[in-house]
Formats: structure tokens, C-alpha cells, sequence
């Protein structure tokens, strides 16, 4: 499978965030979407998503030489401002969750026991800290089972074990699958294969 990303701008106004931007991306490539705050590296994943419209260009999937438009079924995310159903349990949310997405690993309760302590998984998702629901979030993400997988700054928030767990996870939870990762923090880029900077020059 490959992700084409051709020839993309958007604009706000009469401003482009980015002009012309040109990807290809083929199952298990990584690329590191870095560069200033405010240039667009969590709006290009929003578009990747189908959150955000493009003001021209196309994005396509090409699988078995059939080139396709990109849906929601294609696309795994974990954001910042990502919502939720929050009144929900932790464990509940992934059984719900896993009930109408594919899930990449089948033993559920296994993978939860790797990042969840069991008082956790009975918490009620809204009760969590800030580090404990970006573990939700990545952990959705990651085990949804879709072609492509995009990461918003997958460390916000993580203690120094939630980072080494997530670390292992994402090499090992995306591998034969396409990896977007946005960020400017240097141990989520050494994530990744390859780095794309957004640079003024662009627009």
C-alpha cells in the first residue's frame, strides 16, 4: 500500500500555511513531520485524517495498482485535543472501542496489563490524569487496526516510563504500516525513518 500526498496547500485567508507539499509513503516507512509552532505540522495530520479540508492538491491510497480516495477505516490518530467518551471506563472504553474497530492484537486484556495497573482499567476515563489519558489515547491509536497511523506529539504528558512503554510499543505496533508522526521533540523524531521539516520557504 502507498499514501500519495500530491501537490497539497492549504490557505486561511489569503495566507498558506503550506504550498505544494508532495509525500509518498509505502507501508512501513516513518516520517517525522517537524518545524515551527504554528506551521502547520498538526493541521497536515488533521487533513491526513479527513478533519481538514485541502484548499487544492490530492491524497490518495494506491493499493493493488487502484488508486482510491483516503477514509476513516484507512487512518488510526492520537491527538492532544482528541475527544473521547470520557464517562466511560478505562476498560470499558476499549471494549467498546474494539467492539466496532478492528484490533491488531487480539488478547485485549494482555495488552492493556502492559500499561494499565488494574486499579486503573476500572477508573472512569474523565478521573484520569493528563499522563494516564494520553496512554488511552496512544494506545487506541495504536492498536486500531488501519494501514496508516498518525501521532500527534505522542509523548505529551508521559513520565519517563510511559515514554519508555510507548516507545517500544510504537516500533512494534506499526511495524508493515505507514507512521506519521508530528513533533519537534528529538526522542519521538529518533522514532521514525524519515524527517520532514515545514520551512517558511514552503509558503
Amino acid at each position: 500500500m502507498e499514501l500519495l500526498v500530491q501537490n497539497i496547500s492549504k490557505k486561511y485567508n489569503n495566507h498558506f500555511l503550506f504550498k505544494d507539499l508532495s509525500l509518498s509513503l509505502k507501508s512501513n516507512d516513518s516520517i517525522a513531520i517537524v518545524g515551527q509552532n504554528g506551521k502547520g505540522k498538526t493541521t497536515l495530520l488533521k487533513i491526513l485524517l479527513g478533519y481538514s479540508p485541502i484548499s487544492s492538491g490530492k491524497i490518495s491510497i494506491l493499493k493493488n495498482e487502484l488508486e482510491t480516495g483516503i477514509s476513516y477505516l484507512d487512518v488510526s490518530y492520537c491527538g492532544v485535543a482528541q475527544q473521547i467518551f470520557s464517562e466511560l471506563t478505562v476498560k470499558d472504553l476499549f471494549e467498546f472501542h474494539f467492539s466496532v474497530r478492528k484490533s491488531i492484537d487480539k488478547d485485549l486484556s494482555s495488552l492493556l496489563a502492559k500499561v494499565f495497573p488494574a486499579i486503573m482499567l476500572h477508573k472512569q476515563c474523565e478521573k484520569l490524569s493528563a499522563g494516564w489519558l494520553q496512554r488511552v489515547k496512544l494506545l487506541l491509536a495504536l492498536n486500531t487496526d488501519t494501514p496508516i497511523v498518525l501521532l500527534d506529539e505522542p509523548f505529551t504528558n508521559l513520565d519517563k516510563q510511559g515514554i519508555e512503554i510507548f516507545s517500544s510499543l510504537i516500533k512494534e505496533m506499526t511495524k508493515n504500516r505507514i507512521l506519521v508522526i508530528a513533533s519537534n521533540r528529538e526522542d519521538e523524531i529518533a522514532l521514525c525513518k524519515q524527517r520532514f521539516e515545514l520551512t517558511p520557504n514552503m509558503y
